[in-house]
């Protein structure tokens, strides 16, 4: 699981969820070769009816980009009709290609105007597949929902759970979705009343849900859509259970409305859109400044006010001329705070620039003051509680000082006392980031301890709270005494790292509900 998550964690999200698409892909062109009776339709009606979504939806993107301004995101509508294309029959006939075509038109053209606040209210798939239906021109027969392509989709679907760091929310859906559907057929179902029955009848209905339709597809690709996601663990599990529900108890609404998995997505989309109230903005450069070896923080200011709690995250696209493979988004954690009223106009972040990087990060150089810059999708629950507990113990590794510094400057803007310890670990002193925010916060309490792990330990000051090497059981009790009392741990920085610490803590009898992470998924 750790290799996996280190080989996921060197790609972006999108790239993620494409090659897990094509890996898919290839997979059912394989199954086609081997015959109908592993999967009903031929090799030459998947090609052409793929060859019709791609051109005719990526034509329709790049005259959406043109005609609206808007930022060319590529990898975002690329994403939509590959599952466009493992939703929708394949076909040769003319009639059907002709609908096939107008869905994968509807589907980018939606994805473009179909917007409030600056964000999608629906997902973009789900609802041209839903408005073709209704028309009553063309259904989607979800016809990746087989168990023969249930091994790929499991696995590529893995993949892209790690990436996002929702397994356990998958599993939910998962799980809750395979609960309720055999709920109905036992309460509402033909099944006769025999015990050996009734458990047949469990066990095939179990395995239809999981093997025979789109379940895990729809769970692994659709679920997880980030811009119809909530921002918060609690609404996100919330969200996921209202779909759940219409994912899996059937209905039928005056003969015109029935249950689909996309009218499912869609219910939950408007919930999502009814209780995130979150917009997208549009931010002008200001300013950026280095804070460390490598790492300087870039400053925006928004025509609107910005609400969000210390510690959050924002996604960030940047449109810019020929983005590499890795696109022009990206999601980082946000470096500085609110005002008195929780809201502001200005905001930053921080990010480490390489010898070889990314488009994006090149991009971002360059930038001059007043060029734009998107940002949309708040989340996160790596934020400090509304009780304080006895104690709190910030660990941060390398960039992952970020929402300490959007905390602690919080704090220090509001001149309040800081009772809490930092432990830092970096590779140097001179990758010490944001050294000003920390020496105000020591200023107002905050006790800071130093790890470095390319400093040679004679080096550092005598009696100084600075080690060399990597974070320990022992460093950590020679500053937290009963660490399984009442404190609250916040863990954050690369996944590695992460790992690492909560280990330390979990041998320092730590409990695990004391301990709160939050990683930093992909390189920029």
């Amino acid at each position: 699981m750790k290799y996996i998550e280190s080989l996921v964690d060197r790609l972006t999200m999108y790239q993620t969820v494409i090659y897990s698409l094509l890996a898919i892909m290839v997979y059912m062109f394989l199954l086609s070769f081997l015959g109908n009776e592993y999967l009903g339709f031929r090799p030459i009606e998947l090609l052409v009816s793929l060859c019709i979504i791609l051109i005719v939806g990526l034509a329709t993107h790049t005259i959406c980009v043109k005609a609206l301004k808007a930022p060319n995101n590529f990898q975002s509508s690329l994403i939509s009709l590959l599952i466009l294309f493992l939703i929708v029959a394949p076909s040769t006939k003319i009639e059907n290609l002709y609908f096939i075509a107008t869905t994968a038109v509807l589907t980018i053209v939606l994805k473009y105007l179909l917007m409030a606040r600056g964000r999608h209210i629906f997902n973009p798939v789900a609802i041209a597949i839903f408005l073709i239906a209704f028309l009553g021109y063309f259904g989607a027969e979800w016809w990746i929902g087989t168990r023969y392509a249930a091994p790929i989709v499991l696995l590529a679907g893995l993949f892209v759970a790690i990436k996002l760091r929702k397994m356990q929310l998958l599993l939910f859906f998962v799980l809750l979705s395979t609960f309720l559907t055999t709920l109905y057929i036992v309460l509402f179902g033909n099944t006769p009343l025999s015990r050996e029955a009734i458990a047949y009848e469990i066990f095939d209905n179990v395995y239809r849900h999981l093997f025979s339709y789109p379940t895990l597809f729809f769970a692994f690709f659709m679920l997880t859509e980030p811009n119809g996601f909530p921002g918060t663990k609690k609404e996100q599990y919330v969200y996921t259970t209202i779909i759940a529900l219409f994912f899996s108890v059937p209905f039928n609404i005056a003969g015109l409305i029935h249950s689909t998995p996309e009218l499912a997505l869609l219910i939950g989309n408007m919930y999502a859109t009814i209780r995130d109230r979150k917009a997208r903005f549009t931010l002008s450069f200001q300013d950026k400044k280095s804070v460390a070896k490598d790492i300087v923080e870039y400053t925006f200011r928004s025509t609107q006010p910005i609400v969000f709690t210390e510690g959050q995250y924002m996604e960030w696209t940047l449109p810019y001329e020929y983005p590499d493979e890795r696109g022009i988004k990206r999601v980082f954690t946000i470096s500085s705070c609110t005002e008195k009223d929780r809201s502001t106009h200005t905001i930053s972040f921080a990010i480490k620039h390489l010898a070889q990087q990314s488009s994006f990060k090149n991009s971002l150089e360059h930038m001059k003051v007043g060029d734009t810059m998107y940002a949309g999708y708040l989340g996160g629950d790596f934020v400090l509680p509304q009780e304080t507990p006895a104690s709190i113990v910030f660990l941060a590794g390398g960039i992952g000082i970020t929402p300490f510094v959007s905390m602690l400057r919080k704090k220090i803007q509001d001149k309040k006392h800081i009772p809490y310890t930092l432990i830092y670990c970096c590779n140097t002193k001179e990758d010490v980031a944001f050294r000003d925010v920390l020496e105000n916060a020591q200023a107002l309490g905050l006790r800071l301890i130093y790890v470095f792990s390319r400093e040679d330990s004679a080096a550092l000051a005598r009696d100084s709270h600075e080690y060399a090497g990597y974070l320990h059981k022992d460093i950590l009790l020679s500053y937290i005494k009963e660490p399984e009392q009442s404190h609250l741990f916040y863990v954050s920085g690369p996944s590695l790292f992460v790992d690492h610490t909560k280990k330390v803590l979990q041998e320092s009898a730590v409990p695990e509900k004391a301990i709160v992470t939050d990683y930093f998924t992909g390189l920029a």
